[in-house]
């Protein structure tokens, strides 16, 4: 079966990935934020982090969404993640609880510069994800793609958010760790060093069993995303320190 860029775009934005964010980039991605309390990946768990990612997303809601189909997204979750991880890596920061990376968190600096590098980055990453287009057949329709492009993206920031900021693009506990305050420690670290800068953090989560835990760490939500033919909302937070 033969898909266009429009179902390449969808697979994007489903999974998440800001291609508005994709293109700020200019940050060599061996840099660390200043935080002492966190673990930065190395060169080399960033290039397999993917596995972990893959494994714990398997089952959650917007990856079920995107590839209904379990073998399908037994193959192609992994091969995105992968593709995708590469792109983004010279322009956000991997940092983990521990070296046991038992949680694991992707930030996204919205201080890169614009570059033809990322620019060509971001077009080598849809060239990569052809394979998925032409492999799942559950990929929708391209008026499909078109109705849902605003659904799963995080192009609402731009609303709620003026001057430098961070944001959550992935962010996974193990499966065997959760509900031991590991993501809430990271984010907390997160977000000292926002206050220091005065920047603003923001975040989407599809389960609303998670808003309580962010909501007690400071952040808002700002706006809900919902589609007739999903039944999946894209929660939209937003932690604000550049006015404290």
């Amino acid at each position: 079966m033969f898909c266009c860029a429009q179902d390449l775009f969808f697979i994007l934005t489903c999974a998440g990935f800001n291609t508005c964010d994709i293109i700020n980039g200019s940050r060599n991605g061996c840099e660390k934020m200043n935080l002492e309390h966190v673990y930065h990946l190395s060169d080399d768990e960033i290039s397999e982090i993917y596995h972990s990612f893959a494994d714990n997303f398997f089952h959650d809601d917007l990856y079920r969404t995107i590839f209904p189909s379990e073998p399908s997204r037994r193959w192609a979750l992994p091969y995105l993640l992968k593709h995708y991880l590469q792109a983004v890596r010279p322009y956000c920061y991997f940092i983990a609880d521990s070296k046991d990376l038992n949680c694991v968190m992707v930030l996204f600096d919205s201080t890169l510069e614009k570059t033809l590098l990322y620019r060509l980055r971001l077009l080598h990453l849809i060239i990569k994800l052809i394979p998925i287009a032409v492999g799942v057949h559950s990929i929708r329709s391209i008026h499909h793609a078109l109705d849902c492009m605003d659904m799963f993206t995080s192009k609402w920031t731009r609303e709620f958010v003026n001057g430098a900021y961070y944001h959550v693009d992935l962010l996974y506990t193990d499966k065997a760790m959760r509900h031991h305050g590991l993501a809430g420690h990271l984010l907390q670290e997160v977000k000292q060093e926002a206050i220091k800068e005065h920047r603003d953090i923001t975040l989407e989560t599809h389960h609303k069993d998670n808003l309580p835990l962010y909501e007690q760490i400071g952040f808002h939500l700002m706006s809900t995303i919902t589609h007739e033919e999903y039944d999946l909302t894209q929660y939209c937070m937003l932690l604000r320190t550049s006015e404290e």
